[in-house]
């Protein structure tokens, strides 16, 4: 476990849809920064958004992310970033 990066993610929202298959999980201040101040990454069917000034993940999502993470819908929030935390630290390798 990447304390760091678990402890970020304990601060971040969760959205998940299972109509779409949509799951993101975020820090709410990254909708509130200019486009221009983010940059995007993308593996697979995964996409992460950084701050290009501290290089700061701000968002991941998953697309087919049942494919991925399995039936997240019951989930507490703790299990959903034990979930979460290696695809976000295997990006930032």
């Amino acid at each position: 476990m990447n304390t760091t990066i678990h402890n970020l993610l304990k601060t971040w929202h969760v959205s998940y849809n299972p109509y779409t298959d949509l799951f993101q999980m975020y820090d709410g201040h990254v909708f509130d920064l200019p486009k221009d101040s983010l940059t995007e990454k993308y593996m697979n069917n995964v996409r992460f958004l950084y701050s290009k000034n501290s290089s700061q993940p701000l968002l991941i999502e998953i697309k087919n992310a049942y494919s991925q993470l399995g039936d997240i819908e019951e989930l507490e929030k703790n299990e959903i970033i034990d979930k979460v935390e290696p695809i976000l630290v295997q990006a930032n390798n």
